[in-house]
């Protein structure tokens, strides 16, 4: 006796082909997949790019959402910015429109910051130029710690309509494709790409890519072109002596860095110069600098001292005289409050508004 479930399988192709109103030939002819979104290449949806609206994007990621199983098409262009639009679509027109924004990338965001810093423009001019909502421009003037200038005094938002804080994976994944972008972008922009010359534009792009993701970098690297043997050598000491000043430097400006404090490490010194695999792997033949980063570099309790000191100057310029915790809780030294150095500071701190009142009142007096 056949089974059921195979008599069954034909019946439901034919209801099937019945309710679509198709023949047999016309049904089994089908493309197994659907054009939801027209055919490549689908515009760049980036006002602050050069190539607005052009045809630059020439893949796209296709997924199905809700309880219909709509379309959901995910188009990336090599500026950064990706875009997603529910499908499928009716009109020539969809193909400029767009049903969520996911990463604006770091073309929009340069954007964005030299525009926020032209102070004769308002939020809402700022807004209409990238064509998005007032909000979306506050939201990520905030989370690039923009500040505000001119006559623009912009009030902080709240927590409620911060953005919401994005994962590391998602941080790094958005990190690789930008990188990746700007790699491939240079190399198609020169007419013969070489290793040098995409490494002296790109240092810190390099630097990340030789980090984060070598394997892929391996496979998009310039083909090595025959030259003749190099005999002349690495200059050490005129670089040591370069690098060194560059280091100091670099540790004077994170330390006087408007917005949330960064630790002065090497690090963070090797990442702002875009030499950060130098200072690991030939820190033996660099002495000058060595020394410069043992005399930058901040421990936990240093890092904590220069917090205790940027946050009373704050409470300083408020009028405000804080309490111990009040002041320990701003600077968010607690755990290091052991330190006989950082305890220090804080009292130095107290003794300082005490003083200053003081003052206050001696002078009414």
């Amino acid at each position: 006796m056949r089974d059921p479930k195979h008599v069954q399988q034909p019946l439901h192709h034919l209801l099937l082909i019945n309710f679509l109103g198709l023949t047999a030939e016309e049904f089994f002819s089908l493309p197994e997949e659907l054009n939801y979104f027209g055919d490549p290449p689908w515009p760049c949806l980036n006002p602050a790019s050069e190539h607005y609206g052009e045809g630059k994007i020439k893949g796209c990621e296709i997924s199905y959402r809700g309880k219909n199983r709509r379309p959901v098409g995910t188009f990336s262009c090599e500026c950064g910015f990706v875009y997603a639009r529910t499908g499928p679509d009716e009109t020539p027109d969809d193909r400029h429109r767009i049903s969520k924004m996911k990463v604006f990338g770091r073309v929009w965001e340069d954007t964005l910051r030299r525009l926020w810093a032209d102070p004769a423009l308002s939020v809402s001019g700022i807004a209409s130029r990238l064509e998005v909502d007032p909000l979306t421009v506050r939201r990520h003037a905030e989370r690039l710690q923009l500040a505000s200038s001119g006559s623009r005094r912009v009030p902080s938002l709240s927590p409620a309509l911060r953005l919401k804080a994005v994962s590391p994976e998602a941080e790094q994944a958005r990190k690789r494709r930008e990188h990746r972008a700007l790699w491939l972008e240079v190399m198609k922009r020169c007419p013969k790409p070489n290793m040098k010359s995409i490494r002296g534009s790109l240092s810190r792009t390099y630097a990340w890519l030789i980090q984060n993701d070598s394997a892929w970098l391996k496979t998009h690297r310039p083909k090595p072109s025959k030259r003749a043997r190099i005999t002349t050598s690495v200059d050490w000491e005129k670089r040591d002596s370069k690098l060194a000043m560059a280091v100091r430097e670099v540790a004077s400006r994170l330390k006087s860095a408007q917005g949330r404090p960064i630790r002065v490490t090497k690090t963070a010194v090797g990442r702002d110069l875009g030499q950060l695999t130098l200072l690991r792997q030939k820190i033996h033949k660099l002495p000058l600098t060595a020394a410069a980063l043992d005399e930058v570099v901040e421990s936990r309790a240093d890092f904590a001292i220069r917090r205790v000191r940027r946050v009373a100057v704050m409470f300083s310029q408020e009028g405000a005289q804080p309490r111990a915790w009040e002041l320990i809780a701003k600077a968010n030294v607690h755990s290091l409050m052991s330190v006989p150095r950082v305890a220090d500071a804080v009292n130095d701190s107290l003794r300082m508004f005490e003083a200053e009142v003081k003052a206050v009142y001696a002078k009414a007096g």
